[in-house]
């Protein structure tokens, strides 16, 4: 009768003699109980219908979360470092997709530039982004600076739409003898950590011309042509020039050696 531990169960009924299990002992067996049986007993588990075995560091009978983005580390296959997004059920950020830019209409490849210029495209984002698209018509050797410019933010598959006046719309730089890019940039204003944030550039036509103010075609070759032949000509008219002034002065000069200017001083040799 008796009792070592002190947990009222005998000795010789009692299956862990030397532990009170007095706390936690609903079969009176004289242990303590473990349900879940992740070695934390029922008193001391915040978790007793859930073993914890394995990933419990801090004993508290519950799994632990680690990097504590909400999934527990027995199944977590990622370490979250930014909790301001969601994770997926394996504890990692969701895979982004990348929009994809279709080309619905609007001018081909060194075609001439009229009145208008109409420009279709649509975005598909399979995430269901919000995409930023923006539509340039760019100077073809210099593709940094930009005459036209149209940008469009949707989440919506459906065709998007930019048109501009020309020349009204056109920046005051544009020059009418250049060739001009149309391209169009896409990006995500997806902000998570695993967003593809990479933007896409699509050439949508290339060597397009403009029209002169008086409705021709001003090609930048031709222009460049036109202006050789009329600096060649002006380089000709100075030279000629120079010539003609050059052979005025030297006769100017011979004629006041044969006839000096009145007043003149004389030598006395030379009277």
């Amino acid at each position: 009768h008796l009792d070592g531990d002190g947990d009222g169960i005998p000795n010789i009924d009692d299956v862990c003699p030397f532990e009170d299990a007095s706390p936690a002992d609903a079969n009176r067996d004289g242990c303590l109980d473990d349900d879940d049986g992740d070695g934390v007993p029922n008193h001391l588990d915040l978790c007793p219908l859930v073993s914890a075995l394995g990933f419990d560091d801090d004993q508290d009978g519950c799994i632990d979360d680690t990097d504590g983005d909400g999934v527990g580390d027995d199944v977590d296959a990622c370490l979250t470092r930014d909790l301001a997004w969601p994770v997926t059920e394996s504890g990692c950020y969701p895979i982004d997709q990348p929009p994809v830019f279709t080309f619905i209409s609007g001018p081909e490849n060194n075609k001439t530039l009229g009145s208008t210029l109409d420009v279709q495209w649509s975005v598909l984002d399979d995430d269901g982004d919000v995409t930023r698209t923006e539509i340039e018509l760019v100077f073809e050797q210099q593709p940094n600076i930009t005459v036209l410019a149209c940008l469009v933010e949707t989440a919506d598959a459906a065709s998007q739409r930019c048109q501009w006046n020309l020349p009204d719309d056109l920046a005051p730089f544009f020059l009418a003898d250049e060739r001009y890019t149309l391209r169009a940039t896409v990006m995500t204003n997806n902000a998570s950590p695993a967003a593809i944030q990479d933007p896409t550039v699509v050439t949508l036509a290339e060597g397009l011309l403009m029209e002169n103010n008086d409705g021709e075609v001003v090609d930048a070759a031709t222009q460049n042509r036109s202006a050789f032949v009329i600096w060649l000509g002006l380089f000709g008219l100075i030279g000629g020039a120079l010539v003609a002034r050059k052979r005025f002065v030297s006769k100017q000069e011979h004629h006041l050696e044969q006839h000096p200017p009145p007043f003149a001083k004389f030598s006395d040799d030379e009277h």
